[in-house]
């Protein structure tokens, strides 16, 4: 998370970071990530309702974490923000700031990036 929000920030993005939070931290951990400005949205209510309903149908239920892929769906509840960029923790922003990439694509309403590539891909 700190990476994902240090790659935007060293390209002059100031938008703030939220987690979508499904659980599995310390709170040692969760207080670390606060401090360094990042939102932290509990959804681990949510958690027993996604594994009961998303696991049966899930095309990535041989994953231990494939329920938790549907945690992006949350930040269609992000109503209060004109911008809501959602990636995985594991990627790195480059090139331009989050904020800028989305403001040179003009009026758009939904983006989402290629098509998955293989087992697990997912956008």
């Amino acid at each position: 998370a700190m990476r994902l929000k240090c790659s935007a920030e060293r390209l002059g993005g100031s938008l703030p970071f939220h987690i979508m939070y499904g659980g599995g931290l310390e709170e040692s951990e969760l207080t670390m990530l606060m401090r360094f400005g990042i939102l932290i949205e509990n959804y681990t209510s949510e958690v027993s309702f996604i594994k009961q309903k998303c696991c049966s149908s899930c095309l990535l239920k041989d994953r231990k974490d494939g329920w938790a892929t549907v945690f992006k769906l949350f930040a269609w509840k992000a109503t209060g923000y004109d911008l809501v960029i959602h990636a995985d923790l594991d990627a790195c922003f480059s090139g331009r700031s989050p904020a800028r990439a989305m403001a040179d694509l003009g009026d758009i309403t939904f983006l989402a990036d290629e098509a998955p590539r293989g087992r697990g891909g997912h956008s």
